[in-house]
């Protein structure tokens, strides 16, 4: 029975300690009641040997009873400086600070507040060089809008021009004319291979933009400053994960009536399928993130992989090749008439949805374990301009460390970093002053730069989207809404 004094006094210096840290902890309890997030380090790993496990074990626990989240504050444990025989701690904010509000927001979504952008695909007869391809197309084209050769296979070549992301407005057709036109004046053609990808940007531009200014912007600055263009867009609003899903398992409901509008290549192409047992999988996801990764490759009629991306976009995959402009319009209108049905018409949030605007701010120091990749990069793309993938590249090698474009993604979704897409923005290679052709085909002068702070917006509960009720719910057919003479001209491309 000796043992037992020893016991006892443990179980008393336990208490006394824990009594001692009362303050302290009140002071971290209150943290709950703020609308801050701390995210910090671990435990400091430098405990000083005599320090208690129990003790350890049950302050953790005291705390978790009180304030745990799954991110919230966690300890430094520190030896007391003066009297050397009792602990205190303290928190430290080592990565970011969310700063929350929930607000009102009523979302309407139009033809004058949503974009569109389009991958035109074609071919050039006995044209496989992508120089002399660009030289072709000339500045007026490839300074303004991302050219590339497309995987697509084919006995010839399929080349790819992807458009800035625009409103369907004149200002818009102007701008497709001018490709139509040149494209028609090379002698481009449109085989079985080619296909027409519509981007459909989820975020509307914002009130107070006009809608020909952002087509200008967008036009000129996407492909080379694209955070002039995202500053028009509305980052505390997003099409309600609802009405995304509802766009999806109509397009697919009545895949056959999608078919009419389509040549019949088109009808079941590998690159873009049905998907199978749609109504399941895409009712199963309980949020745009889960959305986006209900299929296992881009190749679908309706993307939604898209939506995880930096463009934020959902892609319409199926319609057959075309650059003429009065035909990619009545495109755009047809999806965009289905897409403001839905929002519009089929669903409810009420007097409007409640959200949580959420402002992103940059670490104050390095939050990677040094001597990696990771911190490597984070120090490179944090200054001003950023980095082009070259000056990673070579750094990176000079330390012993491996370049690897995939690590920017993995950032991306790093949540110190925010988890989000729009922490480290990408830059082509004009935004460093590069031509086109510079890199002789290594496409090593792009880059990356580390935002400083930027705003995201999460709905809190999705239970306030529904349905309407059924006397008010408006019909699911695609075609519901269209002008009849745009159907018509719809039905007659197939």
């Amino acid at each position: 029975m000796d043992f037992l004094p020893a016991i006892f006094f443990k179980i008393i210096r336990t208490i006394v300690r824990l009594y001692q840290l009362q303050p302290q902890l009140k002071k971290m309890i209150k943290l709950k009641k703020q609308n801050i997030k701390i995210l910090s380090k671990k435990l400091n790993k430098k405990l000083k040997q005599n320090y208690n496990k129990k003790i350890r074990f049950l302050f953790k626990r005291f705390l978790r009873l009180d304030i745990h989240k799954k991110k919230s504050a966690q300890l430094f444990i520190f030896t007391c400086n003066h009297c050397k025989n009792h602990y205190i701690y303290r928190y430290k904010t080592q990565y970011l600070i969310e700063t929350t509000k929930k607000v009102i927001k009523t979302m309407t979504y139009t033809n004058k507040n949503i974009t569109v952008s389009a991958e035109i695909e074609f071919i050039k007869h006995n044209e496989r060089s992508e120089t002399n391809m660009k030289a072709l197309l000339g500045p007026e084209i490839t300074n303004f809008c991302k050219f590339g050769p497309d995987a697509t296979g084919s006995d010839q070549q399929v080349w790819e021009i992807n458009v800035p992301p625009m409103i369907v407005n004149d200002t818009a057709k102007a701008y497709y004319k001018l490709i139509q036109d040149k494209l028609e004046s090379l002698n481009a053609k449109i085989t079985t291979a080619c296909g027409l990808h519509v981007h459909m940007g989820t975020r509307k531009i914002l009130d107070n933009v006009d809608p020909d200014t952002f087509n200008r912007i967008s036009w000129n600055q996407f492909f080379n400053n694209t955070s002039e263009v995202t500053a028009m867009f509305d980052y505390t609003n997003q099409m309600p994960l609802l009405g995304l899903k509802d766009i999806g398992i109509r397009y697919y409901t009545h895949f056959d009536a999608v078919k009419t509008m389509l040549t019949p290549t088109r009808h079941d192409n590998r690159y873009a399928k049905f998907l199978s047992n749609f109504t399941t999988r895409i009712n199963g996801a309980d949020s745009i993130d889960a959305l986006s990764r209900i299929q296992s490759n881009k190749f679908y009629a309706v993307n939604y992989q898209s939506l995880a991306t930096t463009k934020e976009t959902i892609e319409f995959r199926q319609r057959h090749g075309t650059f003429e402009m009065p035909k990619i319009f009545d495109w755009f209108e047809f999806l965009l008439n289905m897409v403001t049905h839905t929002l519009n018409n089929r669903i409810t949030l009420g007097s409007g949805t409640t959200q949580e605007t959420t402002t992103w701010t940059r670490p104050t120091r390095n939050p990677f374990r040094s001597n990696t990749t990771y911190h490597a990069i984070y120090e490179l793309i944090s200054r001003t301009g950023g980095a082009t993938a070259i000056e990673l590249e070579d750094e990176l090698n000079r330390q012993g460390l491996r370049w690897d474009r995939a690590r920017i993604s993995e950032m991306r979704r790093d949540p110190r970093l925010g988890d989000n897409p729009q922490s480290i923005a990408t830059y082509n290679q004009q935004h460093y002053n590069n031509v086109y052709g510079a890199s002789n085909g290594l496409y090593n002068l792009n880059g990356y730069e580390l935002a400083q702070e930027y705003t995201i917006t999460r709905t809190l509960s999705n239970n306030v989207e529904s349905f309407l009720p059924d006397h008010l719910l408006g019909p699911d057919h695609i075609h519901y809404g269209l002008n009849q003479d745009l159907l018509r001209r719809l039905i007659r491309t197939s």
